[in-house]
């Protein structure tokens, strides 16, 4: 037959598939940019900076780019890239962007399929993959694109690590596949412990089997070409990956800022049942079964189908490892990897003290290939019966998570001003959605506004609400993981997703400080929330206006600094105390705040009862440029005390530590900072 009849045939007989994914992909990416003002969030804001940011340098990395916990060499960004040279419309960016990564991912689920012999029930599967069946792998995957790169990686190692019947195509599509396996190892571990790993103890696994528990007397010559095709293709893959790693994290590291996985603080608890407790959590939240909060009509019945669809993807795996040695080579390699890969991260996830569904997320879409493998299974064996009931449970399981992933955006509305809740889509504030911040933006654009402060879940959507016209300077509010604003805004630059420069380079000319209404909320003592600065306000969202940012730090000199004082007893802080009045028990002590100052001259002033004399011992302490901590200890009576000090440069932390030694109960009823010096936003020092 000639070539061009095959593909007439091929096409002839799966163009229904393909033109279900087609539909697939219209309405995901009609989704995002229908709803683009529900389902953005910071994170992905900060891909599209970096993109940028990357189109502006002309490079694949930017050492003026604080990336986040992976460098992520291959990821959306290069697709932003791009398209920024030759667009300058964010939102069609980030549309077209989408569109590339569902057109991506179909072509190599498609080839993946062919591969594994899949059939007609694979194709079917694969509409899965060009759809957000869950709110995980719809955020996480299709529209901020941060997992696609492992998505993409994943299934082509898995098909090329299959031996082709002639050699020749074999040798060069293994060279790609190796190729493939260095670019992913450049990105970081993830990829070892998805991907590479889970390959290796897969065809160790069917060697066994082979050797020991399924040997033949005939064993066909393919077969036996099969299984030593893969242990060597899985060796040289992994073998391709560890230099890519090395790189990564002997080399990358020391040039560009993220958090090496080296870093990770591992919290291992033998715990089985708590074990097992986390891996169903997750499983059930990926496929579905659990949000942050319910849509109050139908949440029984999306549990129910989750919970069901779930049932037939375990039933499928205990079916197929039951019959496994009437399974073809191709599916038994399936079967192995998903549950193996399973297993792999579920442990990393264990060990590391992180259960998180998405990170797991990636290894269970490897069971939709197991569901396909289970169809055919079904089918061929003729059980009527079984396969029905699997296929109308999977394809009413996808038509109801589509339903209610296009009913969120709409809900969003009835939650958005209680600061209370969180967004089910991301973890991030429910004021980010219903088009607030868009709103902020074009108001800040018509009045002059270019240079801005906030918080990270609200900084970076700014900039791109504003096609990248106003730059954002990103401050830490508790930590860079916090996603509710309950915090205290502490006005430090955080090292994390944005310009490195902005760590030791504040803006110039006018400013504006944005806060969301739970933040300004917190500031009882308006040291930022100061309604003689408030120039506009949403449900939402408070924007303050300054001359410079000097004027926004200058603000809370003295003020009293009681409500954002920590509250220790000897073995526990306490609360946060927002009251005027910080009571003290024996041998309770208060720390805090960490504030930024420049040189200059300032005076401590507490008003304190003390009924003993022997009073309270404290200590100023500060942090230069240098990175040097110093210390000046004091002590304070009854009454009003002022300690007065002398800064003889910028700092980038200062703050007091206050121990109550005596045997009675004291009082701190007002603690201010009172200086002449000016604040600074850091030090000029190398986050």
């Amino acid at each position: 037959m000639h070539i061009t009849d095959k593909v007439r045939t091929f096409f002839k007989e799966r163009w229904p598939y393909y033109a279900a994914w087609l539909l697939g992909i219209i309405f995901s990416v009609f989704v995002f940019h229908a709803f683009r003002d529900n389902l953005l969030d910071a994170d992905m804001s900060s891909e599209m900076i970096l993109g940028k940011l990357l189109c502006e340098e002309g490079s694949l990395f930017s050492d003026n780019w604080l990336y986040s916990t992976e460098l992520r060499v291959f990821n959306v960004h290069l697709i932003y890239k791009y398209l920024f040279c030759f667009l300058s419309d964010w939102h069609l960016v980030r549309t077209l962007a989408i569109a590339v990564i569902l057109l991506l991912l179909a072509f190599s689920y498609a080839y993946f399929s062919e591969r594994m012999q899949l059939g007609g029930a694979g194709l079917l599967c694969g509409l899965f993959f060009t759809v957000p069946f869950c709110l995980q792998y719809g955020q996480f995957v299709l529209y901020a694109g941060v997992y696609f790169p492992h998505v993409f990686f994943m299934l082509w190692a898995l098909a090329l690590a299959v031996r082709f019947r002639s050699p020749v195509p074999s040798a060069a599509l293994l060279a790609c596949n190796m190729l493939l396996a260095f670019c992913s190892g450049l990105g970081g571990v993830r990829g070892a412990l998805l991907i590479y790993i889970p390959l290796v103890l897969t065809a160790l696994c069917l060697i066994g089997y082979y050797r020991y528990i399924g040997r033949e007397d005939n064993k066909p010559e393919d077969l036996t070409d099969k299984i030593n095709y893969l242990l060597v293709s899985s060796a040289l893959l992994f073998m391709s990956y560890i230099p890519a790693l090395i790189i990564n994290a002997k080399i990358l590291s020391r040039h560009y800022s993220f958090v090496n996985f080296a870093a990770a603080k591992q919290k291992f608890h033998f715990d089985l049942l708590g074990l097992f407790k986390s891996a169903y959590d997750s499983v059930v939240s990926v496929f579905g079964g659990k949000y942050y909060y319910d849509i109050q009509c139908d949440s029984g019945i999306r549990v129910a189908a989750a919970a069901l669809f779930c049932l037939v993807l375990l039933s499928a795996i205990i079916f197929l490892f039951v019959r496994f040695k009437r399974l073809k080579f191709e599916h038994k390699y399936i079967l192995l990897f998903a549950v193996i890969g399973f297993a792999c991260n579920t442990a990393a996830c264990f060990i590391t003290g992180k259960m998180v569904a998405r990170y797991i997320m990636l290894s269970l879409l490897m069971w939709l290939p197991v569901l396909a493998i289970f169809l055919n299974t079904l089918r061929e064996w003729q059980m009527k019966a079984a396969y029905n009931c699997a296929l109308i449970t999977a394809s009413a399981y996808l038509c109801l998570q589509l339903a209610v992933f296009c009913r969120y955006p709409f809900f969003h509305d009835n939650v958005v001003d209680d600061p209370g809740y969180i967004n089910c889509l991301v973890h991030c504030p429910a004021s980010v959605h219903c088009g607030y911040h868009k709103a902020a933006a074009e108001w800040l654009l018509k009045n002059g506004y270019r240079c801005g402060f906030a918080t990270f879940w609200h900084s970076n959507l700014l900039t791109e609400y504003s096609d990248g016209k106003i730059e954002m300077w990103t401050l830490r509010n508790g930590g860079p993981f916090r996603y509710l604003d309950t915090d205290w805004v502490d006005f430090r630059i955080v090292p994390w997703l944005q310009y490195r420069s902005h760590v030791y380079e504040p803006p110039r000319g006018k400013v504006f400080l944005m806060l969301s209404s739970a933040e300004a909320a917190q500031d009882k003592q308006h040291l930022y929330a100061d309604s003689k600065y408030l120039v506009y306000k949403n449900p939402g969202l408070r924007i303050y206006g300054y001359d410079s940012y000097e004027r926004i730090l200058d603000n809370r000199c003295g003020k009293n600094l009681n409500g954002i004082i920590k509250v220790y007893s000897p073995a526990k802080v306490l609360q946060k105390d927002r009251s005027e009045h910080l009571r003290l028990r024996p041998y309770w002590s208060v720390s805090g705040p960490s504030l930024v100052l420049l040189k200059g001259r300032y005076k401590l002033v507490m008003d304190c009862d003390i009924p003993s004399q022997k009073g309270l011992e404290g200590r100023i302490r500060f942090r230069t440029a240098d990175g040097k901590e110093h210390k000046l200890p004091f002590k304070l009576r009854g009454g009003i005390n002022e300690i007065p000090f002398i800064l003889e440069e910028n700092v980038s932390r200062w703050g007091i530590d206050i121990k109550n030694k005596s045997k009675r109960s004291v009082s701190i009823n007002k603690t201010e900072i009172v200086g002449g010096g000016k604040s600074v936003i850091g030090s000029k020092q190398r986050p």
